[in-house]
């Protein structure tokens, strides 16, 4: 594995992943993706490998969202899914809203 690049697909490691999203016609995938780095605590590390896949995902997020950035030889898995899947992203999380009290409403940027 390696990193040649300092862009979101600069590393097999998301390049890699992006080969999961063939397989879904959905954000399963994305969603489960960010889950698992959101899973982590305040304070702690995130593995390189999660975190480079959960910057994968939300390239997905912010294509989805008609905010495309680098398009190359790298993209062109994700870009084609996404191009051929207009599918709507979920509102973001709430952060600061617990049980019986919302916070204030977000969405992805």
């Amino acid at each position: 594995m390696g990193t040649w690049d300092e862009g979101s697909f600069g590393n097999d490691t998301a390049c890699d992943w992006s080969y999961g999203l063939e397989k879904v016609n959905d954000l399963r995938y994305v969603e489960t993706t960010l889950d698992k780095v959101l899973a982590y605590g305040a304070g702690e590390m995130v593995p390189a490998d999660a975190a480079e896949c959960a910057v994968a995902a939300a390239e997905v997020i912010a294509r989805l969202k008609g905010r495309w950035g680098e398009e190359d030889s790298y993209t062109e898995t994700t870009d084609a899914w996404v191009r051929s899947h207009p599918v709507s992203p979920p509102p973001a999380p709430n952060p600061t809203a617990s049980p019986g009290r919302p916070g204030p409403s977000s969405t992805f940027p």
